[in-house]
């Protein structure tokens, strides 16, 4: 894999800030810093054992961990135009160099979004994709927010895409990301260093919607479009892939063209499936690949060792709709253009958007539980507000009794109300708003999100509750 070290570009010129007498130290060897906005590249000197950066004026905030020395050494996480005291130690103690530093102000296309609730998080930091839809340009970009809704974390995407960017964080501080109707799959360190860069699909397709870790550490799995053909004409269709990262080799594949000849997807014009997310689970009998499709309000199940479509989820498919004393339910009470499906078990939690939902559109988060000897499924819990409409985008993550919401607000979509996109975390049990961070403008958009641990990241003794070096 290439890496390429783009941060020597754009760092800036370590700030030594004067300050009150009282808050100054005095540090026989001045570090080598470097600065950005959110990290500061510091080079630790040979003995150098400990790295740590103090926020000067909140205790809180120490940012501690082992470096190599004798190297730079990125430390991540930090909140713009802020003073940091930073020194090195070595594994006696003894202080080898220090700096007063300052980070740089945040880029002007960082937003600023409005923390209106703030009660018990599971979790830390949250981890998602932001563009500006309808500006030009459009600006894609990754951002990782704290509890208190300031950015710890941005990078600029190098490409131009569609809204539909999938990101998570990989082991060893590693984010991946891809998506977005041509983005191809990108691996990148909290440098900005890039790790890996997909190629084009070897089947001829374009990346969109999903990308996410496969079974080996090179693999991946990603959503791609397919030409597929039924009723004597050709249309888009997709394909999952499974794809080994540095041969670029399809190690596994499903076609919808596998459902149409099966008959269980009906052929039609333009992108009648829509398929948006992925996911593979290990059953007794053979994995499964789930496959949710949008257009069609539908969530298959499929063996992955004969292709052959096992069951479907949805309107007018394989299960019926009952309340929990087997009472048949109307067909408002299906999920309609849905994103994001979670699985626990024989529990699926669906982002619903409602579009096309008789009785009329509006958007909820849903969790249904399936019967798979009876074939049917219950709703057993939903959650939405007033004026809550959103027909594309969004995403649900289960935090233990919590949820995780990506309320993701289009503003030039057919149907949208009027309001914002927001993060948004559930108390489940009480389907009470706990924490709520509404973005600013009407034109920022969101995807999908994940939540983070304190410690998963940034070595911050702020919100990590093991001893860090």
């Amino acid at each position: 894999m290439m890496v390429i070290h783009p941060w020597a570009l754009w760092v800036g010129v370590a700030c030594q800030v004067p300050l009150p007498e009282k808050e100054k130290d005095v540090f026989d060897t001045d570090l080598s810093v470097e600065t950005s906005a959110y990290s500061v590249q510091i080079h630790v000197p040979e003995r150098g054992h400990l790295l740590q950066c103090e926020h000067t004026y909140d205790e809180r905030e120490v940012h501690r961990q082992t470096p190599l020395a004798g190297s730079w050494n990125g430390v991540h996480g930090l909140l713009a135009d802020t003073v940091y005291r930073c020194i090195v130690e070595d594994e006696e103690g003894l202080l080898l160099a220090g700096s007063l530093v300052e980070t740089n102000p945040p880029p002007p296309t960082i937003p600023q979004g409005e923390l209106t609730v703030a009660e018990d998080m599971v979790g830390t930091y949250t981890l998602f994709n932001h563009l500006e839809k309808g500006r030009d340009p459009n600006l894609q970009k990754i951002l990782i927010v704290d509890p208190d809704g300031e950015v710890r974390f941005h990078y600029d995407l190098p490409y131009k895409a569609s809204g539909d960017i999938d990101v998570r964080l990989l082991p060893g501080d590693r984010i991946l990301y891809g998506g977005g109707y041509g983005g191809r799959p990108h691996i990148i360190d909290l440098d900005g260093s890039l790790l890996y860069r997909g190629s084009a699909t070897p089947s001829g397709g374009r990346y969109h919607h999903h990308v996410e870790p496969g079974p080996g550490e090179s693999e991946l799995y990603s959503l791609v479009t397919a030409q597929n053909e039924g009723n004597g004409h050709g249309f888009t269709g997709f394909a999952a892939e499974l794809i080994d990262m540095d041969s670029n080799e399809v190690l596994w594949s499903w076609d919808s063209q596998a459902a149409l000849d099966q008959g269980v997807l009906t052929p039609g014009i333009g992108d009648p499936f829509h398929a948006n997310w992925i996911g593979v689970t290990q059953e007794d009998d053979g994995d499964r690949l789930w496959v949710n499709m949008r257009n069609n309000h539908k969530l298959c199940r499929i063996f992955m060792d004969t292709g052959e479509v096992e069951w479907c989820l949805g309107l007018g498919e394989d299960f019926a709709l009952v309340d929990a004393s087997g009472v048949a339910l109307g067909d408002d009470q299906w999920f309609y253009h849905q994103h994001a499906p979670e699985l626990h078990g024989d529990t699926v939690f669906f982002y619903d958007n409602g579009t096309a939902r008789p009785g009329g559109n509006f958007s909820r988060v849903l969790e249904m539980k399936l019967n798979l000897v009876d074939m049917t499924a219950t709703p057993v819990w939903a959650w939405t507000e007033p004026g809550w409409v959103e027909p594309i985008w969004g995403d649900v993550d289960v935090l233990g009794d919590h949820l995780l919401v990506t309320q993701a607000h289009c503003v030039d979509c057919p149907r949208a109300e009027d309001g914002v996109s927001a993060l948004i975390e559930l108390d489940k049990s009480t389907g009470e708003v706990v924490w709520r961070l509404d973005m600013p403008d009407r034109v920022d958009g969101l995807y999908r999100a994940e939540r983070l641990g304190g410690c998963e990241i940034f070595h911050n003794t702020r919100w990590c509750d093991r001893e860090l070096p």
